[in-house]
């Protein structure tokens, strides 16, 4: 399988985001999950985007967070410039707090990375693991990540949200996101289809939707940027038709009741869901 060749510059971002990752987690063991891209990240690191920002969820009480950020500042390599609170529907998240930090990889200025960290304190959290988050094969952090199925199952709303409402800004991202865990998340062939299912159905139902019956296609505005993309995705879905009925592949079967067996398998080579063993089925 190609994979990306990362720039030097965004070693350098993904580095950053997983050092503050990573020095949350060390303030607050266990109670820091990451979250978003830096999930996808986590679970597909060969072919995902490099985030843009850092979302974790915060598992400790709503009260003790600016004690947490206070001690984020304290790391000589960080600089909280800005803090806020930002207006979220998410029905886990009572507050979501967004955190505008500098980080510092060497000792000389100016900064290396400059983003946002967006910590939601959650309610209620889906299942959780850990997984090693790397910049580089000599940069590894443990981080703490939601589990695949509710990655899928968060990216599937968003999508399907975002083709309803016509909220086209960058919103494209999660249909990206969703062919890269289809395609090169390891873990996944391991995932039967009646677990997605359940994540899935658990997502939706917190928001009082019901979850379609088919994969709805996206926005044509979405068009323009999609033919900006390079590499594996870009090669497999060249426009935003291909990527749509690509990523309907995966999901119709998990939408649709009695699409596929819920013990079924993702065929990454085949591009389907399969029942049994994948090796014997292909040597039928």
């Amino acid at each position: 399988m190609n994979v990306f060749v990362r720039s030097a510059a965004e070693i350098m971002q993904i580095r950053s985001i997983v050092t503050v990752a990573d020095q949350l987690a060390l303030l607050a063991p266990g109670l820091v999950v990451a979250r978003g891209s830096t999930a996808v990240l986590a679970h597909a690191p060969a072919l995902a985007r490099v985030p843009n920002d850092l979302d974790v969820f915060w598992l400790g009480p709503d009260t003790a967070v600016p004690e947490l950020i206070t001690a984020l500042s304290d790391d000589p390599r960080l600089r909280v410039f800005t803090t806020k609170d930002v207006a979220t529907q998410d029905r886990r998240v009572s507050v979501l707090h967004r955190i505008d930090v500098l980080v510092w990889l060497s000792d000389d200025p100016p900064p290396s990375h400059r983003f946002w960290v967006d910590i939601s304190t959650s309610r209620q959290t889906e299942p959780t693991e850990t997984i090693p988050v790397a910049a580089t094969s000599f940069f590894t952090v443990p981080t703490k990540v939601v589990v695949l199925s509710d990655v899928l199952a968060e990216k599937l709303f968003v999508y399907v949200e975002s083709t309803q409402r016509m909220r086209t800004v960058m919103r494209w991202s999660d249909l990206f996101d969703m062919l890269v865990l289809i395609l090169a998340a390891p873990a996944l062939t391991q995932l039967p289809l009646g677990d997605v299912q359940l994540a899935v159905q658990r997502h939706f139902s917190r928001r009082a939707i019901e979850p379609p019956r088919t994969l709805p296609p996206p926005p044509r505005i979405w068009r323009s940027a999609w033919y900006r993309l390079v590499g594996p995705i870009a090669q497999i879905a060249p426009d935003i038709n291909r990527a749509s009925i690509a990523a309907a592949a995966f999901w119709n079967p998990v939408l649709r009741e009695g699409g596929a067996p819920v013990d079924a398998s993702w065929d990454v080579k085949g591009w389907r869901w399969v029942s049994g063993d994948i090796s014997s089925e292909r040597s039928r």
